[in-house]
């Protein structure tokens, strides 16, 4: 962590935060900064002449080609701006210069090694470094890593006008004091200076006036001998005076990895495991907290009710801005809640203490985890937020004029906000007094209106009924209090849910028994459809924990000690002392008979779970281990445990004693369930098989898509691996075909397979999904709870779990809609199920034969009395009761493209390939006929006056053009819902304007956001819209505009409402989904199997004496 910002630095570039400055020098500054996702950058802002910035460009493009081989890689780059800079990797650790080290034997000879990885990356990309220094040496947590590279080609390595340089002399080659320009062998130059600084110490052509470092660079030859004997020829060769003599970088890795013959990725790849395996040595001063670790080592210091008011503090210190970008703010004291000191003393390295109080490091809100969540929480409130208290510091201000109040639709927004929308921002006392002199304001001026227009003779009627007008009064005011919390409710419903899915359930139905409003009816929809159902959460504060690989034993270990935990039942089954030492990882084997626990000291250790007894061997660990990516694991064998650390991994068996050491450089690993054979990767960019413990490792498959994640079947023969267009494909082991069915719509979570291959799962943050193996069909897309990671599937074949934080979350695979019979077409209002030749009646369960087979086109009429279906030859409309044909139209010109009845069912549009005629029913005269182009999709208007032929009406009556449209000429993109609702947008409106059958005007909904392509389904009494497209279905309450349901399902085809459900042919299949209140609520409280406890109830809902949500629940 370097200093905080200073006057004049920015506090954003581009999408990055800046926290503070990690260095200045001829260059620039260097600041540490974040991007929007929270990733730690070093952003390096040039100085210089705006006319090499084209130049500087091109060779940034370069350098972000180079891989990340020992080097921190270039990430982005903006040199067109007023503040040119460029943005890489943030390696955590002191430069090669700051550790004040001499480096001896092995040590060096992994630092030359690593340096020399780094060379060979750059080159091969055609990048020249030419500024390779101490300085641009640091060690971090996995190695040495070289930076600053393809930067300095015209600011540092070239002579200036004066003659002089402007780079670092003691490291520049000959030639460039000649006035030649720099190229590859001047990096191998300042690489044999480098590496003999790390030797010695001190800089090897050290002088005192440039003219003196100049001569000797030129002329004299330092000593080498402190350096052992083949680095000490490499470094000799790379000082060589004439650049011709020196070798190359390649050479160089060649010779210090001893690999002659290997191609250039095996070369980097051995390089960098060789680097991998140095620890930086640097202590404490090695150690360079993140910002967001930073700000939670402080949460972690306070206790309970401190850490309550820290989201109170820093999102006072956020806002977000008119256009919806987020920004920092300075709040005043008085902003701030009581006892708010313990907690500015605690993050004082981030918060000013002064007044007003600002946050020091601008980039915390992107770098620290839970102030993200908090943001994200409360995004859409920090604006009216803003408003809020900008507005009540001027009306306190400047007098408490009511001119100063709010009124209207921004008093509306506010107190909306503040009764509903708050979750960990409290009102000030002078915001709250401002928000309520606004309501009073207009309370007086409702009362003054009603007061200039009431008589003396309408006083006494007044009085009279004072009493009953405050009953009702309180009502009201207790109906708007009734639907605050069941919006705050609801609200916290959808945030628990993804970690509780019980409470989350739960809180959603007591919101909707509070207020029945469309929020809480969503959260409470929401929790039932959820996969998620139960979660045991571990009560240690603080601990290293792991997850069975079949999800039923959480071990969790802390203070020195393994507690085991039932998963589901949440019982404690067992407890054991570890070995001493701080944790550095815990790892169950795939029988949980075995679990290896890691400590500083103790070295890894394995324990007998059944036996709480420790076995034998035991694998030292070295000194400083946890600051290098340091773990461990099992994969499908008994017998390996994988060792992680840096950019490596060792197979150890414990069995045998064998270990054997990859570089995975951060890749997945796999084991065999034999422990045979082992699979890893390099970087993502091949996958590697290797036979255990001493075989030769070999390139199995080259990954297009990187393969930093993959999973290898249970049985052996089959890889899942990252495909294009965010797809997983299945390769076959032994051949590397692929399979022709891939995994669609990925999101880039860690894949695995379930232990009886049947499925594949992949999890991280942004939700868990399951697919089945044979045929890639989708079986679950689930939001997860944060931090989601180590999937197990449990041996029942339909329960998963997984480990987010404290937490262990069950997911059921088998928690599908309630499904039916098989069919074709749904009628609108649910109760007839068309398929084949029969017609179910749902309502009945009666099924009838119809006298027809129906073909292309079906309809059914709006009472469901009829339905009309195409022929070869003719049109047949057929008696849903009885199944027997009242009318036939023959059609021995054309076939029958589109039907459509009218909404009294006595007439019915017919169209084929160049006309639409109209004909009476029964009987089938016909009363006209018009030309038409392919009219297959036709509709009347809810009044029958009007026939819909797609682009344009025609009179029902004559058939002749129609010039009216039913909802107006300036209603655009007009369509015809499945129970003959017309609907339209009219123009620059954000509401949908529609017209019901039956009804006598149009109306309007706040339903701007529907899904394109979709065909829309009105609840019979209207409170409800489905909207169906080719991927899913919503379902929308029509005067709110609120999404009740969401389901993505591509199958389904045709929706209908029948007696409180929602019914879907999805995929052929008849599925049902709840949509009644009362039916959800019951479904909700059986799946939870409980009611909300008093307790929660006085947790969750203080301000409401308690309820028993789920009455019939124990």
């Amino acid at each position: 962590m370097g200093d905080a910002l200073i006057d004049g630095d920015p506090q954003r570039l581009g999408g990055y935060w800046l926290a503070g400055r990690v260095g200045e020098g001829g260059q620039g500054v260097v600041y540490e900064g974040y991007d929007a996702e929270g990733v730690r950058v070093a952003i390096k802002v040039l100085r210089g002449d705006p006319s090499v910035q084209p130049r500087l460009a091109k060779e940034a493009a370069a350098a972000r080609r180079v891989p990340a081989f020992c080097t921190a890689r270039v990430l982005d780059a903006d040199l067109e701006g007023p503040r040119p800079y460029i943005v890489s990797e943030y390696v955590e650790g002191p430069s090669l210069r700051q550790v004040a080290k001499v480096f001896r034997g092995d040590e060096l000879h992994r630092l030359a090694t690593a340096m020399a990885t780094a060379l060979t990356a750059i080159h091969d990309a055609g990048v020249v470094h030419r500024d390779l220094k101490p300085d641009n040496v640091l060690l971090g947590p996995d190695g040495p890593r070289v930076i600053d590279f393809g930067v300095a080609r015209t600011m540092e390595m070239s002579l200036t006008s004066a003659g002089l340089v402007a780079g670092t002399p003691s490291y520049m080659a000959p030639e460039v004091f000649s006035g030649e320009r720099a190229g590859a062998p001047a990096d191998v130059f300042a690489w044999g200076a480098t590496v003999l600084f790390a030797a010695t110490g001190t800089d090897p052509f050290r002088a005192d006036s440039l003219g003196a470092v100049m001569h000797r660079v030129l002329s004299h030859e330092p000593d080498l001998s402190p350096l052992p004997g083949q680095v000490k020829e490499l470094v000799a060769a790379a000082l060589a005076k004439d650049p011709r003599q020196r070798p190359t970088s390649r050479e160089l890795l060649l010779a210090l990895v001893s690999g002659d013959g290997l191609d250039t990725a095996r070369l980097l790849a051995q390089g960098a495991g060789s680097a991998a395996a140095m620890a930086s040595g640097a202590g404490e001063q090695a150690r360079d907290p993140a910002l967001g670790t930073l700000a939670e080592d402080a949460y972690a210091a306070l206790g309970p009710a401190e850490r309550e008011l820290v989201p109170e503090l820093f999102l006072r210190l956020v806002t977000v801005t008119d256009q919806g970008d987020l920004t920092v703010r300075q709040a005043a004291r008085a902003e701030l809640p009581s006892g708010i000191e313990p907690v500015l003393e605690a993050f004082a390295y981030l918060v000013s203490g002064g007044d007003p109080v600002r946050l020091l490091r601008p980039a915390l809100p992107m770098a620290w985890p839970r102030l993200r969540a908090w943001i994200q929480a409360e995004r859409d409130g920090l604006a009216v937020h803003r408003r809020i208290a900008a507005a009540a510091t001027s009306w306190a201000s400047g007098g408490r004029r009511e001119s100063d109040l709010f009124q209207g639709s921004t008093l509306d927004a506010a107190q909306r906000w503040a009764a509903t929308g708050r979750r960990n921002i409290t009102l000030t006392p002078a915001e709250r007094d401002f928000l309520e002199a606004g309501v009073a304001l207009v309370r007086r001026r409702g009362r003054r209106v009603r007061a200039i227009s009431v008589a003396l003779a309408a006083m006494l009627a007044l009085a009279l009924a004072a009493g009953g007008f405050a009953v009702q009064q309180s009502r009201q005011v207790a109906e708007q209090r009734d639907v605050a919390e069941s919006g705050r409710l609801a609200a916290l419903a959808d945030s628990v849910r993804a970690k509780d899915p019980v409470l989350g359930m739960l809180l959603g139905v007591a919101a909707h028994d509070i207020a029945a409003t469309p929020q809480a009816m969503a959260a409470m929809y929401r929790a039932l459809t959820s996969a998620a159902t139960r979660s045991f959460t571990d009560p240690a504060a603080v601990a290293v924990r792991a997850l069975s690989k079949d999800g039923r034993r959480l071990f969790s270990a802390s203070d020195g000690e393994v507690r085991v935990w039932d998963t589901h039942t949440g019982r404690r089954t067992a407890a054991f002392r570890h070995q001493r030492g701080k944790l550095l990882g815990m790892a169950p084997s795939p029988s949980g008979r075995t679990l290896a626990i890691a400590t500083e000291g103790g070295g890894i250790r394995l324990w007998d779970t059944a036996k709480r007894a420790v076995l034998e061997p035991r694998y030292p660990v070295a000194e400083g281990a946890g600051q290098y990516d340091f773990d461990v694991s099992y994969s499908m064998s008994e017998d390996v445990l994988v060792v992680h650390g840096g950019q490596g991994a060792t197979y150890w068996n414990p069995r045998t004693g064998e270990k054997t050491g990859v570089p995975t450089l951060g890749g997945d690993v796999e084991v065999t369930a034999d422990g045979k054979t082992a699979v890893y990767t390099l970087l993502g960019s091949a996958l590697r098989r290797q036979p255990l413990p001493d075989g030769r490792a070999k390139t199995w498959w080259h990954c297009p898509w990187r393969c930093q994640t993959y999973a290898l079947s249970p049985d052996g023969t089959k890889l899942a691996v990252p495909g294009p267009d965010q797809s997983i494909q299945i390769l076959t082991v032994r051949t590397g075909k692929e399979s022709d069915k891939s995994m669609h719509d990925w999101k880039g979570g860690a894949i695995s397979w379930s232990p009886d291959g049947r499925f594949i799962a992949a999890l991280d943050d942004r939700g868990l999904q399951v697919w089945w193996a044979h045929d890639a069909t989708p079986v679950l897309d689930e939001p997860v709870a944060s931090g989601a990671d180590g999937l197990a599937f449990d041996p029942d074949g339909h329960t998963l779990r997984y480990l987010a934080g404290d937490t262990v979350v069950s997911v059921r695979l088998d928690l599908q809609p309630r499904r039916g019979a098989s069919g074709d077409l749904l009628s609108p209002d649910g109760r007839l199920l068309l398929s084949g030749g029969k017609l179910h009646h749902l309502t009945t369960g009666a099924t009838i034969t119809l006298q027809e087979e129906p073909q292309y086109p079906r309809v059914f009429s709006g009472d469901g009395a009829a339905v009309a279906v195409g022929g070869d030859t003719a049109v047949h409309v057929l008696d849903t009761m009885t199944g027997r044909r009242t009318t036939e139209l023959p059609m021995s010109d054309e076939s029958p493209q589109g039907l459509a009845f009218s909404p009294d069912g006595a007439r019915l549009a017919v169209s084929g390939q160049t006309f639409v005629s109209m004909v009476e029913l029964p009987g089938g005269r016909q009363v006209w006929r018009a030309p038409a182009d392919m009219a297959n999709e036709l509709a009347f208007t809810p009044d029958g006056r009007h026939l819909s032929i797609g682009e344009r009406f025609l009179d029902a009556t004559t058939g002749r053009p129609a010039v009216a449209r039913p909802l107006g000429a300036e209603v655009r993109g007009l369509g015809f819902s499945t129970d003959g609702t017309v609907f339209g947008w009219p123009e620059g409106s954000a509401r949908m304007a529609f017209w019901r059958r039956g009804a006598a005007r149009p109306s309007s909904a706040p339903l701007r956001d529907l899904p394109a392509d979709r065909k829309l389904t009105f609840s019979p009494d209207g409170s409800l819209v489905a909207a169906v497209n080719f991927e899913g279905m919503w379902v929308y309450d029509v005067a709110s505009g609120v999404v009740i349901a969401a389901v993505e399902d591509p199958s389904i085809a045709h929706v209908g409402f029948s007696g409180g459900r929602l019914l879907a042919l999805a995929g052929g299949r008849l599925t049902e989904y709840p949509i009644d209140a009362a039916l959800v609520t019951a479904r909700a409280c059986e799946r939870a199997g409980r009611s909300l406890s008093a307790a929660e109830w006085a947790a969750y809902v203080p301000g409401l004496p308690y309820r028993e949500v789920c009455a019939t629940m124990p």
